[in-house]
């Protein structure tokens, strides 16, 4: 009887060392089970934290392409505006430098005919001047003179022009014409003693031609046609 409690005894040891073994087997797997899915659970609430970030994220910017494009349309019109108001400024200033080569050609023109009337009215007060000091070729005399420095003054008189008549004679006493001999006193001899030029008109009249010839001057070429004339020779 003893033998046999012993051996339940035994047995039941064993079957409660089963048991306990078994038991501390199970708590590992649900222990092991349960740490596997923390893990995906964690995998996943990162993932889903991910994600809600993302489209946080993407709902800031949802309508950046919108903006972009607007922003595209915006530069693209203000460029055509910048255009076109560079193309009316183009034709403005085409117009305005069109106006001002007019004017400026009107302006030259007036200038010109200013020009002409002053230079006409300044030969035309020459000429006059020129026939009251006695000078007989006022062509020729115009020629040769110089009215370059004749200025005119605030009551458009002609400063100066009595100095070239003055000068001009001076240099070229030949354009002056002889004066006219007076009336002899009665009974003086009507035919005095004249003396004779030592030279003949032919050979004035030559040498006339050969020192305008040598010089090409038109003192010498007014000279020498003086000269043809008073002696007759354009009559010949």
């Amino acid at each position: 009887m003893e033998d046999n409690k012993n051996m339940i005894s035994i047995e039941s040891s064993e079957t409660v060392g089963e048991s306990s073994a078994g038991t501390e087997n199970t708590g590992t797997e649900n222990q092991q089970q349960q740490k596997m899915f923390t893990e995906e659970e964690l995998n996943e609430r990162i993932q889903k934290a991910v994600q809600d970030r993302l489209n946080r994220e993407r709902k800031k910017y949802e309508g950046f392409n919108d903006i972009k494009k607007e922003y595209e349309e915006l530069k693209k019109f203000k460029e055509e505006v910048e255009l076109q108001q560079l193309s009316e400024q183009e034709k403005m200033q085409k117009q305005f430098e069109k106006l001002q080569q007019e004017r400026d050609e009107l302006l030259n023109k007036y200038n010109a005919m200013q020009e002409q009337m002053r230079q006409k009215e300044l030969q035309f007060q020459f000429r006059q001047l020129a026939q009251q000091n006695n000078i007989q070729y006022v062509d020729a005399a115009l020629k040769l003179a110089d009215l370059s420095d004749v200025e005119i003054d605030e009551e458009g008189n002609f400063v100066g022009l009595e100095d070239v008549v003055k000068n001009l004679i001076e240099q070229n006493p030949f354009l002056v014409g002889q004066q006219k001999e007076k009336p002899k006193p009665i009974g003086e001899p009507s035919n005095p003693d004249v003396e004779k030029p030592e030279k003949t008109a032919e050979q004035l009249v030559k040498e006339a031609e050969e020192k305008y010839k040598r010089t090409n001057s038109p003192a010498d070429y007014v000279n020498l046609v003086m000269l043809k004339r008073k002696y007759g020779f354009y009559n010949r």
